[in-house]
């Protein structure tokens, strides 16, 4: 009687193992970014010649669902004071008032509202990623195509995040007739499994 007792436990215990699994897999697995394999780049012209840059990340929430997609979430952040170009008085115009405001607003932040997947319904083939965007203290809705960059080592996923954002419609409007309007982003998350 003790014998099938346990067993019955046991059997219990392994069923409720196993739900609890499939469950975790269909809710999502939340993932830690990878820094040193992370980065926004970002390109724009001034007097007609293209610039480009990158910032670090420095925080990236990102939850993926691959039971369901669309219940996915990504939460990142840039260091706004640490963009660099290759040209320096263009860097330090750039984090200055005029373009970033990066004393005042040091953080750049991007928060997902709605994940749509490729026509395969995984982002293997592309998809789109609808979101909020704050920079300058300003937070305006904004789209990025996503797609996967190829695979990465071990249990890594390197994510590409790619648009356009523009920069009057966060306050930054000096000198139009030299410094584009439009901002190109890249963003490449690597994460693995936390």
């Amino acid at each position: 009687m003790q014998q099938h007792r346990r067993r019955s436990v046991l059997i219990g215990l392994g069923s409720f193992a196993a739900l609890g699994a499939a469950q975790a897999r269909a809710w999502g697995t939340a993932f830690r970014l990878v820094p040193a394999a992370s980065d926004v780049g970002f390109a724009f012209h001034v007097a007609g010649i293209r610039q480009q840059g990158h910032m670090p990340v420095l925080s990236a929430a990102i939850t993926l669902d691959r039971a369901n997609l669309q219940a996915s979430s990504v939460d990142v952040s840039v260091d706004a004071r640490r963009a660099t170009t290759p040209v320096p008085f263009i860097a330090k115009a750039l984090r200055g008032p005029v373009g970033l405001d990066a004393d005042q607003h040091p953080t750049i932040r991007f928060v997902s509202t709605r994940i749509v997947p490729g026509a395969s319904g995984r982002l293997e083939d592309g998809g789109r990623i609808d979101g909020s965007l704050t920079l300058r203290g300003q937070t305006r809705p904004i789209s990025f195509k996503a797609s996967l960059a190829g695979p990465a080592a071990g249990d890594q996923l390197a994510i590409r995040l790619t648009g356009n954002v523009s920069r009057s419609a966060f306050g930054s409007t000096k000198y139009p007739e030299v410094v584009s309007d439009l901002i190109h982003l890249d963003i490449l998350a690597t994460i693995d499994a936390a």
